[in-house]
């Protein structure tokens, strides 16, 4: 029996699936937690009205355990790392069902984060659950418009950014990844099937004097129902440890978890912490 009361939370790894959950239930909504092995947290259960453990790549459990409780909406929080698909065996090692072959292999074009998501999406909705918004009840998650930190941004750093900003852009349309590494007019990393932590390491290796920027931007269409950019204090140690004077992030389209805190440690480490909207709102921003 269907309760539009409900809501499913299928929970990857990090801390925002926690800030979703809680979101929700302030809406006053019952959420019912399906941990994917091996990557959810299993202390999610703590927070969750329910829980229950799925197989990342088992889609009928999935909708089983969404029709026993009753979910007509859901949203997928947290992160998988997709290189992990690469591993001995590819996408056989998590024993995936029949219903996940068939999209893998013949309903979907290309393996790109876009297309292998709205496939999943699509079929949740044939099964009468329809995927949100992830923010839709933690608006607040979102980074908003402005010099975040306590460093300024200064004339070379603007000219980074415009210089950048349209080729994220495009990388993003392409659904190639969401950051770029640059300094000085050149593009030194950019992020694909890695994920933006282990290009960060890279473009520290490849810049040793330090000094470089992270962009990390949405698609020029995002669908906020999944891959929405999302960074964290992880995210500022690693950029701390590999050598970046700068983060530059969208605003409005980039989720930021435990934002105070985040503002802090990039203060700590005198990194510049920046969300725009466009390109050209850059040059709204005095510089130092």
């Amino acid at each position: 029996m269907s309760d539009s009361n409900t809501l499913a939370v299928i929970a990857g790894a990090g801390k925002f699936p926690v800030m979703v959950i809680e979101g929700a239930k302030q809406h006053g909504l019952r959420v019912v937690v399906l941990g994917l092995k091996e990557i959810a947290d299993a202390s999610l259960a703590d927070i969750a009205d329910e829980f229950y453990w799925v197989a990342p790549l088992r889609l009928n459990e999935w909708l089983k355990r969404l029709h026993q409780v009753g979910a007509k909406t859901a949203v997928m929080a947290g992160y998988v790392q997709k290189k992990s698909m690469f591993r001995r065996f590819g996408i056989l090692s998590f024993l995936p069902d029949r219903l996940f072959l068939k999209l893998w292999f013949k309903d979907i074009a290309d393996k790109r984060n876009d297309t292998v998501l709205t496939a999943v999406a699509n079929l949740l909705s044939q099964h009468g659950v329809e995927l949100q918004d992830v923010t839709r009840y933690c608006p607040s998650v979102l980074a908003p418009s402005g010099v975040l930190g306590a460093e300024r941004i200064n004339a070379n750093l603007r000219r980074d950014i415009q210089f950048a900003w349209s080729i994220a852009k495009e990388m993003g349309r392409l659904d190639i990844g969401q950051s770029i590494a640059v300094k000085n007019g050149e593009i030194i990393a950019v992020e694909a099937i890695e994920g933006t932590d282990m290009m960060i390491e890279r473009a520290g290796q490849l810049c040793k004097n330090g000094g470089w920027t992270l962009l990390k931007v949405a698609k020029p269409n995002q669908d906020m129902r999944f891959d929405v950019p999302t960074i964290g204090i992880n995210t500022i140690e690693n950029l701390h440890r590999h050598g970046a004077g700068a983060l530059i992030v969208e605003a409005g389209k980039t989720v930021i978890v435990d934002m105070q805190d985040v503002i802090a440690l990039a203060n700590q480490y005198r990194i510049v912490f920046a969300a725009i909207d466009h390109a050209s709102s850059i040059n709204d921003i005095p510089i130092s």
